[in-house]
């Protein structure tokens, strides 16, 4: 430890430090005035029979290493931890320092602990190495933001074990005028020596930057861009860079800075924050983006803090993303998802206490606009009232209508909403959950005067959202295939409580009609292939990307919208770098009958579907399947239909497609939506006529 000036923080750092030492060396700067070297003596009386505890005074030359390397000459010990006087090793890392030492692979010469900040200076935090072997070969390197020079493939991260900043208000602000001093003039001697250096052209853009000259910072970023290969390094300036131009005014430049910094690192969150910032940033209506914002905001919390030796927020990597989405409700009217992204932000322990408090005192006002604005309907008092709840309105257009229009047994009041209210309770007959998601689990916790029903679709498996339903309040669980039930109550049954059904998904036979057309009927080539849905994992788009690039004298036309920066990403670049000229993104489509119309093949590359509706679609247009073998599919569909890899997908499309008529025939068996109905109908109408387990729509030649 070296240190000038650190009376206020000096014990502590030491005392936080000697669990897990043998030996303490400390250098004493020869200006120090504040009484540290009291505070040393009193130490060095107290553990100087049980430690080694060695203090001496250097003269200051401005070079920070040459102040380390001299307090390294006298460490004795196998190990140096090193520490400054205004640190400390967290009490909760101790115990785990200790473990370590015990277990370090004797190749390591260095280990990086993670180094807190203070909330004053954002809470950036960043892994940075301070234990190394006493070999005599590690020094230390650079009088300003000096390094330990060592080899870098003998080096590992640690960011169980913390280190914290303790500074006082009067030291942080002395040691700013010190460094405001000395970093510019330190560096602008190393830029003179090599107009390239990257650490120069770093500190000097931090140091203009945050002096408000951001012209000149703009110039060094713009030559550090131009040299340096490092990537998180690159992705901050490129950051800061977009700052200084949105300052400046420069708001198309500065947005294109924050977007290279997305290609830079896509996994990191700081200028998804800032474009979302911009997408808000004006008052007015007609261009402010709110979509735009909630996009990039969404992307945002997403993303993990990475282990690093850059430094950065944490706040953007906890709750900074969730505030600025409560904002943006706030300006859009969206008081329920305002609640939601509330309530993520009050689970993070480091939200500063004006925000936490803002958005506690905003939250009852957020619930009493709901209820403002979905006040219970008036009802036609001659029916029973019908309550579907759907947080994406994807599949309950049918239900909702078929409900309304009275096409099954009885004839109702319907109401569809996004999200549980509370107001609906003593309203609602019948109860349809579309999810088993976060509605279901708040609805499930109390008794309804009502029959309630939750379908279970697919995602649901991926989340804990079953596992907390209060199944007793349920009665009556639907799964919408036989693999999904099975995987499902192996992982989160018995559900007690609800019967259970099996009900496929169904399709709108009349909607998805039916044709005889070119390059769909029996022995006629075919060589438009439709593939439909979001863009996202699970539905695999690599292998998509595989199959277009292997089968080159094919079109495959892509319907829908990415829900992933990274996979958009891939996929350009992979259409580019391959020449994938056979390969079309259509966008998202509303008309999806018409978009499929003059396709021969509906094609499913997934990772796991429940029943995956668009190739319903497509079969009920005499479509052929090309469905890849997730786990299921041929418990949906027919084997015949399935393939395992691109040989076997080759070998179905040589073949040609199978007789449209034939797969029309199948879709009206199994798949069409009025059979699902009925079965819903059953459900409501003669619950107790229903058998544990019953299944509507399952092929009987594929599976029962």
């Amino acid at each position: 430890m070296i240190v000038k000036d650190e009376a206020a923080t000096l014990e502590r750092a030491i005392r936080s430090a000697l669990p897990v030492v043998d030996e303490v060396v400390i250098g004493i700067d020869d200006r120090t005035a504040d009484g540290s070297e009291a505070i040393l003596a009193k130490l060095e009386d107290e553990f100087g029979g049980g430690k080694r505890f060695e203090v001496f005074r250097f003269t200051w030359t401005d070079d920070f290493s040459a102040a380390r390397n001299e307090a390294l000459e006298r460490c004795t010990a196998d190990w140096v931890f090193q520490l400054d006087g205004h640190e400390v090793l967290s009490p909760a890392s101790v115990e785990s320092f200790r473990k370590m030492m015990d277990v370090l692979p004797p190749e390591t010469e260095a280990v990086g602990f993670r180094l807190r900040l203070q909330p004053e200076d954002h809470s950036h935090v960043g892994i940075q190495l301070r234990l190394f072997r006493n070999n005599g070969r590690i020094r230390y390197e650079g009088a300003v933001h000096n390094e330990l020079v060592v080899d870098k493939e003998k080096t590992i991260g640690l960011a169980d074990i913390v280190i914290e900043h303790v500074r006082t208000h009067s030291n942080r602000d002395a040691r700013t005028r010190a460094r405001n001093e000395m970093v510019p003039r330190r560096m602008r001697e190393r830029l003179d020596e090599d107009p390239s250096d990257t650490k120069a052209l770093y500190y000097l853009g931090l140091h203009a930057h945050e002096a408000g000259e951001y012209a000149e910072a703009i110039g060094y970023y713009e030559r550090y861009l131009d040299v340096s290969v490092h990537p998180e390094e690159r992705y901050k300036v490129l950051w800061h860079l977009g700052r200084c131009r949105y300052l400046l005014g420069e708001h198309e430049a500065a947005r294109e800075a924050f977007l290279r910094g997305t290609r830079e690192r896509w996994d990191l969150a700081e200028c998804y924050v800032s474009l979302g910032e911009m997408a808000l940033a004006d008052e007015d209506s007609s261009t402010t983006s709110y979509a735009e914002a909630e996009h990039w905001f969404k992307l945002a919390c997403d993303r993990r803090l990475p282990l690093s030796g850059i430094f950065f927020s944490e706040d953007f990597y906890t709750w900074l993303p969730y505030h600025k989405l409560c904002e943006l409700y706030e300006r859009s009217g969206e008081p329920y998802k305002a609640i939601l992204a509330g309530e993520r932000l009050l689970q993070f322990d480091n939200v500063p206490h004006t925000f936490r408090e803002q958005v506690q005192s905003f939250m009852p006002r957020w619930a009493d606009r709901i209820i403002e604005a979905r006040a219970v309907p008036t009802t036609n008092t001659g029916r029973r009232n019908f309550l579907i709840v759907d947080a994406t309105g994807q599949f309950t257009a049918e239900l909702e209508a078929h409900a309304r229009q009275g096409r099954g047994r009885e004839r109702y009041n319907v109401e569809r909403i996004d999200a549980f209210l509370p107001q609906y309770l003593k309203w609602a007959d019948v109860v349809w959950f579309d999810w088993c998601d976060d509605n279901a689990v708040l609805a499930s916790q109390v008794r309804w005067d009502a029959r309630v029903i939750v379908c279970l679709r697919s995602y649901e498996f991926f989340t804990g959202a079953p596992a907390q339903v209060n199944w007793a309040n349920v009665d009556h669980l639907v799964f919408v295939a036989p693999h999904v039930r099975r995987l499902a109550e192996d992982k989160f049954g018995p559900f007690d409580g609800p019967t259970v059904s099996t009900i496929l998904d169904g399709v709108d036979l009349d909607r998805f009609a039916y044709r005889a057309r070119a390059g769909t009927r029996a022995g006629e080539p075919g060589r438009r292939i439709a593939w439909v849905g979001f863009l996202n994992h699970k539905k695999n788009v690599p292998l998509l990307i595989a199959a277009a690039a292997r089968l080159r004298d094919y079109e495959f036309h892509v319907a829908g919208r990415f829900q992933d920066e990274r996979l958009r990403l891939y996929v350009e670049h992979a259409i580019d770098a391959l020449g994938l000229d056979n390969l079309t993104l259509h966008g998202w489509v509303d008309d999806v009958p018409a978009f499929l119309d003059d396709k021969q093949f509906i094609l499913s590359t997934s990772l796991w579907e429940g029943t995956h509706v668009a190739v319903m679609e497509g079969m009920a247009m005499g479509l052929t399947p090309l469905i890849h073998a997730w786990r299921g599919a041929d418990e949906v569909y027919d084997a015949r239909w399935t393939w395992r890899t691109l040989d076997e997908l080759e070998a179905m499309l040589r073949h040609g497609p199978s007789d449209p008529a034939a797969t029309r025939r199948f879709a009206e068996t199994h798949f069409d939506v009025r059979k699902r109905l009925a079965a819903i109908d059953a459900l409501v109408a003669s619950p107790d006529d229903v058998p544990v387990h019953h299944e509507v729509g399952i092929p009987e030649e594929v599976g029962a």
